[in-house]
């Protein structure tokens, strides 16, 4: 859950090098009503639930309030991400890196989907690497726009019901589909994961470069997306 910007965050290890992130708002403040984090710590306890032993996702260990003062997440603690990670590099991997990754992110989404579950916002930002001994094993970070593909034992319907330019996840690494309204699936994480590995080896992608907040939800600048993509 991106509540970053909001929180104050602290590093806790205990004496096997082991750490976990602590998230905390302030109870009653105006971002735990802006976020109304009580309920996106449940929807988070929820898909995790799901996906409890799943490769490459790191682990959910408990949220609630201390002292009444601060609601508090606490998750594994990771390394840095790709995106951060990709900095050193000019944003270009080596293609066996790249084949590393990529194969890593295969077999990390698949068994996510196996759960139900589509990630929705697939990117090198929600990419990070294990901290040691796991430096090698890569996670997948941000579940706050997942959700489950399955209701009532049967794949969600193929709708369109949000206006072009209003799409759930990052438009950069969305597929037309998304781009275009329609409701996410597995296909779309997939297509999202190929633009990651696009990226890697190119350092970016073709359509890199726009103010995402300021013109995502203008029709030229999606329709713009779709076009490239």
């Amino acid at each position: 859950i991106k509540i970053s910007l909001f929180a104050d965050i602290k590093i806790i290890k205990d004496s096997y090098g082991n750490g976990s992130i602590i998230s905390l708002v302030e109870t009653n403040s105006r971002y735990d009503s802006m976020l109304n984090i009580v309920y996106l710590c449940k929807y988070f306890e929820k898909i995790f639930n799901f996906l409890k032993g799943c490769t490459g996702v790191p682990k959910f260990r408990s949220w609630g309030v201390h002292n009444n003062k601060f609601r508090y997440i606490v998750m594994e603690l990771l390394d840095k991400d790709l995106e951060d990670t990709g900095y050193v590099f000019n944003y270009r991997y080596s293609l066996k890196t790249v084949l590393l990754v990529f194969y890593q992110l295969i077999d990390i989404i698949q068994d996510i989907h196996s759960r139900g579950i589509i990630h929705r916002d697939i990117k090198p930002e929600n990419i990070a690497c294990g901290l040691p001994p796991n430096t090698s094993q890569l996670y997948m970070m941000d579940f706050g726009l997942s959700k489950p593909y399955i209701v009532d034992d049967g794949h969600i319907p193929r709708g369109r019901k949000k206006e072009l330019g209003s799409i759930v996840g990052t438009s950069r690494y969305a597929s037309t589909n998304v781009l275009m309204g329609f409701t996410s699936s597995r296909r779309d994480d997939m297509i999202s994961i190929g633009y990651t590995i696009a990226s890697f080896l190119r350092g970016s992608l073709p359509w890199a470069g726009f103010d995402d907040y300021h013109h995502l939800k203008t029709k030229s600048l999606t329709s713009y997306y779709i076009k490239l993509n």
